[in-house]
């Protein structure tokens, strides 16, 4: 969570802290287990004048003043996936993100429903039975956000997305970095479909990158997903197509860095 005042984050790996404050993926950051196993709440007040675009600088500092970290940058190449707009264009619509406005935050939970207040947004997750499930996220950065869990399927609907932000995600569940060249600048709504069969081997790879899986962490490698995987079918759907190929692509090792932070 993150407003004007203060930024809060929650049961974070230092892993995902890293890909908001060097910009870079999961798959371009190596270093110890312990930055995907541990996880951190860290609570910190905003500097007056400071903003949203400070955080990254104000993680570095928390990186090498609390954790000692010392990393430096190489460039190798390696596999990656290209995002591109399929032949006859991209299918998105370009979007503006909404508010969460005081009514819409003080609407009472229906009958299944938890409703969660984070900072800004708010989160509500209501159960439908049958194992589906609902979470609808307003007042992000992305505007109102929609996942659903039903008939085996994982299904998001995102207001306000950038082609970044995609990248983003895909190299998440692709374990391996995302070159955007769609030359589209935008933010756009976007309607992203994958199988929960597949984001449960994407958390059994991660759990193998724990301590059992060797002295460095990365993404872990995936599978050949093949032609019928649901990420490059939603992909598809948007207009875009993902193509394998080998690219220089910058990556951050880690040296070394504290388990536990020195006190503030």
């Amino acid at each position: 969570m993150i407003d004007k005042a203060r930024v809060e984050y929650h049961l974070m790996p230092l892993f995902g802290l890293m890909t908001t404050a060097y910009k870079l993926q999961l798959s371009q950051i190596t270093g110890p287990p312990s930055l995907l196993t541990d996880r951190w709440e860290i609570f910190a007040k905003m500097p007056e004048g400071a903003t949203k675009d400070d955080i990254p600088e104000m993680l570095k500092s928390l990186f090498i003043d609390r954790f000692g970290m010392k990393a430096h940058f190489e460039t190798k190449e390696q596999s990656v996936y290209v995002l591109s707009q399929g032949k006859g264009g991209s299918k998105l619509v370009e979007a503006q993100a909404d508010s969460l406005d005081q009514d819409q935050r003080q609407k009472a939970a229906e009958k299944g429903e938890t409703v969660v207040d984070a900072g800004d947004a708010q989160v509500r997750v209501k159960n439908e039975g049958n194992g589906n499930i609902t979470a609808t996220t307003k007042g992000t950065d992305n505007g109102t956000v929609k996942t659903t869990v039903r008939d085996g399927m994982l299904h998001i609907d995102i207001q306000s997305m950038t082609i970044e932000q995609l990248c983003q995600q895909l190299s998440v569940m692709l374990s391996k970095p995302v070159v955007d060249k769609t030359e589209l600048k935008g933010r756009y709504s976007m309607a992203l479909e994958f199988s929960l069969a597949e984001m449960q081997a994407l958390a059994a790879r991660f759990g193998a990158a724990g301590p059992s899986g060797g002295a460095s962490a990365q993404a872990p490698e995936a599978a050949d997903p093949g032609g019928g995987a649901s990420m490059f079918k939603s992909v598809e759907k948007l207009g875009l197509k993902l193509e394998a190929t080998k690219a220089p692509v910058q990556q951050l090792i880690i040296d070394h860095i504290e388990k536990t932070p020195t006190d503030n």
